[in-house]
């Protein structure tokens, strides 16, 4: 996400929840339901009037809850800039944020790992150049290695001319790997022999 892409959406909310704030309001807020409870801390002595709402097992706080839903979904959803805001917040929470680093350059390949949610853990990658990533090849992608995430790389090192890599993933052992069609004669695939 961009920093000012943020900080306009987040310019946008504050107007328009002051806004929602200066008009009237039409119902009024939901009662606070039971009395205030008093703790004491250090010998201080602490009013907390919605201390009982902790309890969401509680009827009466299910109730509350819902009041409030009620009251604050009536203002929101006669908002003019609800649409503007929602889409600008879909859009800002679903933009992949792809980071690229651990850039390593051997024999001319430059080799990165990238990571690129909603994938759990970062790939190493060979790009052809750092301004075209549409020549980006996939040399190791722990994702595929485990269901659940946790196989991750842990370092990578190529070699001097670029055509082997050894690779170490968290909860394995070191692995090899020729750089797919790095010279002629090399399989377009990647061989991963596990020791």
């Amino acid at each position: 996400m961009k920093p000012f892409r943020i900080r306009t959406t987040l310019a946008l909310l504050l107007i328009h929840f002051v806004a929602v704030e200066c008009t009237p309001v039409s119902s009024a807020p939901a009662p606070a339901g039971k009395p205030a409870a008093t703790n004491e801390y250090h010998g201080v002595k602490v009013v907390d009037p919605f201390q009982w709402l902790e309890n969401f097992s509680d009827p009466g706080v299910q109730e509350w809850s819902r009041a409030q839903n009620q009251r604050a979904r009536a203002l929101l959803d006669k908002s003019a800039v609800r649409p503007y805001i929602e889409d600008s917040l879909v859009r800002l929470m679903t933009e992949p944020s792809t980071n690229y680093y651990g850039f390593q350059s051997r024999g001319g390949k430059l080799f990165f790992l990238k990571f690129q949610p909603p994938a759990q853990q970062p790939l190493l990658i060979l790009l052809g150049t750092l301004t075209n990533l549409a020549s980006e090849r996939i040399l190791v992608d722990p994702n595929k290695l485990s269901e659940t995430g946790a196989v991750s790389i842990d370092w990578y090192v190529p070699s001097l001319d670029g055509k082997t890599i050894a690779v170490s993933l968290l909860g394995q052992r070191s692995s090899f790997t020729n750089v797919p069609g790095s010279t002629p004669g090399i399989s377009n695939s990647v061989s991963i022999k596990w020791r």
